[in-house]
């Protein structure tokens, strides 16, 4: 019981840090550099195996209050671009996931995952839960997510000029 209450401890001041850093899903990314920090010093962290469930069905829900009656009234609207949006994601993502796997040590579940246009958190637990590396996952996706953050608004921004 005393793991868990230190693994807790040092996963919510990663959390706090990353949080009021605006790290993007700063919380999670936090918690785990701030656990796996630990763990390299010498800390031997544990959690309650159920902790990852609970995990995974508040992420579900979280994601599931996003859907609203709004929602699917508007969806008569973009049903065709979002169709073709998914479609080339889903596409370059596996293509992507299958250069990571034939080129790299990555194993296909962790290189699909890391490829992913889903969210960082969704696609960590979803690629962990299939058995992928979520260190390695996590990193992609949060460099995915930094880059395009950073590099989307100044490429449309030059876009725009020319148009």
């Amino acid at each position: 019981m005393e793991k868990i209450i230190y693994t807790l401890s040092i996963a919510s001041v990663g959390a706090f840090i990353g949080f009021k850093l605006k790290i993007p899903a700063g919380a999670m990314i936090g918690a785990m550099f701030a656990v796996g920090i630990a763990n390299i010093f010498g800390f031997e962290g544990e959690l309650p195996k159920n902790l990852k469930l609970v995990a995974q069905m508040a992420i579900g829900a979280i994601l599931g209050l996003s859907i609203t009656k709004s929602t699917i009234i508007g969806l008569k609207e973009v049903i065709l671009p979002a169709f073709l949006l998914v479609g080339a994601m889903l596409v370059f993502g596996l293509v992507i996931g299958f250069f990571l796997t034939r080129f790299t040590n990555m194993d296909a579940i962790t290189a699909f995952f890391s490829s992913s246009p889903g969210g960082l958190t969704e696609m960590t637990i979803i690629g962990a839960d299939m058995g992928g590396d979520s260190a390695k996952i996590v990193t992609m996706q949060l460099l995915r997510l930094i880059g395009t953050v950073t590099f989307f608004p100044i490429l449309i921004k030059i876009l725009l000029k020319y148009q």
